[in-house]
């Protein structure tokens, strides 16, 4: 019984790591992605019942929906999900997005996948489980996209075959272009779509249960260069959203959601619906040629304006030729200028500029967040654009600020398209990295008090109740993406008395916050991303003692010396001393100076430690957990598997 109960949590604690690294917003439903788009009802059937059909031949095939922005192609992807998901047809879902760095890319796709196929079964969580236990590595952003696939996809989903024996589960992903964010890594998408279709090859009498592949993208010249590889051709059906018509489709989204703004406002009640007359929505619709994201914007515009009718009636003439703004009409150019515009002109440049900070951010953040981070409302700067952007209505609302859709960061930061309101998005991150510098520079001390990183705790024993939301999302997201910003920045010497100031006051504090917070895998990265920044600075006196400093501390944090390193979890009386055993430790090698968390090198001889502080007695010799803890305060840092 003891021997299963261990086994128990430590398949918990293994699970509990691969949600740690999983991107939790990717799936279609997922409370990250709100507000969602789906299809109105009625709308876009042709489009549904068509990749429904291509999705569930004989013959398993990769679909590839593709069409320009703004033309609906997360919405069908919604929409397909949520119909297959309610014919238990849904394997599992990926939704990249450029508004989260988590979905930004590939690194989480695979490990993303695998916790949703344990969710949806026990066998494959298992298989997911002991996949793990066996290679921990398996969770690290630089194992092979190949081993994460095979040992985390495949494999769980060969476990089951049998469960899922009628082999008409679909994987669905969205925004493929979306993933190739990073520069110089435009390989991570092909490498993922090549490994995608071997799930799906007839090559074995024993198929996974896997009926199809859904990928949405904008026209995507490298997803149009795997096609052309020789064996890929066959296993693809390619259909463009401009072959269906969505007029008809676009007609009756306007219809039905201006319809809604007249039912919700009494000031229109006397309007009849619907509003406008049909003959207007269908020379707009017409127009608009099928772009979705026209038609909410000016839906949107409609909602938000002060006289709704007075805004109506201009847009309706300037779709009929009678007033001018410069930009072709039914082109969301046209719109996102109208919008941008429409404001004082004094006030255009600091808008724009905070837009740009928006939508340049690793992650949305809700209101309070951003006046901590900005140093003031975001949302009085840029109100007059809530037809484009979320922006919710108190500053303490749970809702994040953010943009509706991502064409409108390509406009801003194309000087063809936007002219004057065009913003260097590396003026942008200048200013994050800034704002996340001086953020830490006031809080780390704050938070902690200063001192020696290993008595801060116990100067503050009602540490938990000052991590208020406030201070830990600001201080975290500062934390956690400074060195992101920073990469993306331009050069300024401003930053770089900044980061000194932080690597010689400050990065103790930081290491033993965000190892808290989130784990010392995301320190190593930060400070790998500041390292690589700083190495590009001219040579100076400056420059080598930023680069001693981030050595020194790179060094006592990265992966392989945490694994091989632990603090000493057990003070007296914490454990029963009949049932374990002290795992023998050399003398202490204390790191107190410069990561804040003292730590033992140790050989936990057959034990299974917790992130609460037990033990028991493990007889197989097999891989075993190691726990890091701070000495002091006995707070749980992170876990490892030894390897």
């Amino acid at each position: 019984m003891a021997e299963i109960a261990v086994r128990s949590r430590e398949d918990h604690e293994i699970w509990l790591m691969l949600s740690r690294e999983i991107a939790h917003g990717a799936a279609h439903d997922s409370a990250e992605r709100h507000p969602i788009s789906s299809c109105l009802s009625g709308t876009r059937f042709r489009v549904l019942d068509t990749l429904e059909a291509s999705l569930s031949q004989v013959d398993r095939k990769v679909v590839w929906l593709f069409g320009r922005a703004g033309a609906g192609k997360s919405s069908v992807a919604y929409s397909l999900a949520e119909r297959l998901r309610e014919q238990d047809k849904l394997a599992a879902s990926f939704f990249f997005s450029q508004k989260h760095l988590s979905r930004s890319n590939t690194d989480r796709v695979f490990l993303t996948i695998a916790y949703q196929l344990g969710l949806r079964h026990h066998r494959a969580k298992a298989c997911v489980i002991e996949a793990i236990r066996r290679d921990p590595t398996l969770l690290r952003p630089e194992t092979s996209r190949r081993e994460q696939c095979e040992r985390l996809v495949v494999e769980p989903l060969k476990s089951l075959r049998n469960v899922w024996g009628g082999g008409d589960k679909v994987m669905i992903f969205d925004a493929a272009e979306e993933a190739e964010a990073p520069a110089g890594k435009g390989g991570q998408i092909r490498e993922s779509v090549l490994l995608l279709t071997e799930l799906i090859r007839n090559t074995s009498p024993h198929p996974l249960p896997i009926s199809g592949i859904l990928i949405t993208s904008r026209p995507f010249p490298r997803l149009e260069n795997i096609l052309k590889e020789p064996g890929i051709t066959d296993l693809f059906i390619r259909h463009s959203l401009e072959d269906f018509d969505a007029v008809r489709d676009v007609t009756l989204y306007l219809q039905y959601y201006l319809c809604e703004v007249r039912n919700n406002d009494d000031r229109l009640y006397r309007y009849p619906c619907p509003w406008p007359i049909d003959g207007d929505l269908s020379m707009m619709a017409k127009l608009m040629k099928g772009h979705f994201i026209v038609a909410a914007t000016v839906q949107r515009l409609v909602q938000v304006a002060d006289d709704p009718v007075h805004r109506l009636d201009t847009i309706t003439r300037f779709y009929r030729g009678d007033v001018r703004l410069g930009r072709a009409r039914g082109d969301i150019d046209s719109i996102y200028h109208f919008v941008l515009s429409n404001c004082d002109e004094s006030i255009r440049r600091p808008a724009v500029e905070c837009l740009a900070d928006v939508m340049s951010l690793a992650e949305p953040l809700t209101p309070m967040l951003l006046w901590e981070l900005f140093g003031y409302d975001a949302r009085d700067r840029i109100s007059h654009l809530a037809a484009v952007v979320n922006i919710p209505h108190s500053r303490s609302s749970l809702d994040p600020i953010q943009i509706y859709h991502v064409s409108l960061r390509d406009y801003v930061s194309d000087q063809r398209r936007s002219g004057g309101f065009y913003v260097d998005a590396s003026e942008s991150h200048q200013r994050l990295a800034f704002m996340c510098l001086t953020v830490m520079q006031r809080q780390l001390e704050d938070s902690y008090g200063g001192g020696e990183p290993s008595h801060r705790h116990s100067n503050f024993p009602n540490l938990a109740d000052r991590h208020n939301k406030r201070i830990i999302g600001c201080l975290q997201y500062a934390c956690q993406y400074w060195a992101h910003h920073l990469e993306r920045a331009k050069d300024d010497e401003g930053l770089h008395v900044l980061v000194l100031d932080f690597l010689e006051n400050r990065r103790s504090s930081f290491v033993e916050f965000l190892s808290l917070l989130v784990n010392r895998d995301m320190v190593f990265t930060v400070l790998s991303g500041a390292r690589r920044v700083v190495a590009t600075w001219s040579t100076s006196e400056e420059h080598s003692r930023a680069l001693r400093l981030l050595d020194s501390t790179l060094q006592l944090v990265t992966p392989a010396n945490v694994r091989r390193s632990a603090v000493d979890i057990y003070p007296d009386g914490a454990l029963s001393k009949n049932r374990t055993r002290r795992p023998s430790m050399t003398s202490p090698t204390s790191y107190s100076g410069t990561s804040g968390v003292p730590m033992h090198t140790v050989r936990w001889e057959s034990k299974v430690v917790t992130p609460e502080g037990k033990a028991d007695t493990n007889d197989d010799s097999s891989a075993t957990f190691v726990s890091l803890w701070a000495l002091v305060t006995m707070l749980f840092v992170m876990s490892y598997l030894l390897i």
